[in-house]
């Protein structure tokens, strides 16, 4: 049963993985990155407080009525009751000491601070997306070099082996020749382990976990 479900994983077809630039990576990131999108509607936001600031007080109209025979009684000497009483008031505020004009003031600064902490995210998060480039490719960068020493030190062993068997060399220096390969090996495996967190900072920067960027020798990590 084992044999079979693992020949059934190994079977399954791979998702493809699509790769990008830096440059691809940057507008992926900046269309579709959650806290630059809350910075662009911040924007309209404060702009609508300028609209409102804008906005005079409307005139208020006001009626109304009292002393008002509503169960029958009448009015006589007895209950000294009314007469109906019936009124209508119109009240228009105005707003003195320049409270209007600065309340717009406050309005028009409120759109300039969002202006610039939108273009402060922008910056941030292209910083942050092309230093996560940087980071994926030093750390592929340092996966190949791992490999190459590991394949080396594999190498001096297999001719130390050699040499050892023929008498040329002591056993000492081929115990020595192993450790460094074992050395190698878990040099390896550590690069290999620290190549996935650059990826993950950039997967969280874009919101695109399914694109990874490209090779070093093909991507470009520069100004944008």
């Amino acid at each position: 049963m084992l044999v079979w479900l693992s020949g059934q994983a190994s079977a399954a077809p791979l998702t493809p993985v699509e790769t990008m630039s830096v440059e691809e990576a940057v507008v992926e990131a900046l269309g579709h990155n959650l806290e630059l999108l809350a910075r662009r509607y911040e924007v309209p936001l404060a702009r609508a407080e300028i609209v409102s600031a804008r906005l005079r007080l409307n005139p208020t109209l006001s009626v109304g009525a009292d002393h008002l025979d509503l169960l029958g009684t009448h009015y006589d000497n007895v209950n000294h009751a009314g007469p109906e009483e019936f009124f209508v008031r119109t009240d228009w505020l105005f707003r003195v000491g320049r409270k209007r004009q600065r309340r717009i003031e406050v309005a028009e600064t409120g759109v300039a601070v969002a202006e610039q902490r939108l273009r402060d995210a922008v910056r941030r998060l292209v910083r942050e997306v092309q230093r996560a480039c940087v980071d994926v490719q030093y750390a592929a960068a340092a996966v190949e070099l791992a490999k190459v020493h590991r394949d080396l030190y594999a190498r001096v062993v297999a001719l130390n082996e050699v040499r050892v068997a023929n008498g040329d060399l002591a056993k000492v220096d081929l115990t020595r020749a192993q450790i460094a390969e074992l050395q190698a090996s878990n040099e390896l495996r550590q690069a290999e382990g620290r190549s996935g967190s650059p990826a993950t900072t950039w997967r969280c920067c874009s919101a695109a976990p399914s694109r990874r960027l490209r090779s070093p020798s093909r991507a470009r990590c520069g100004p944008t």
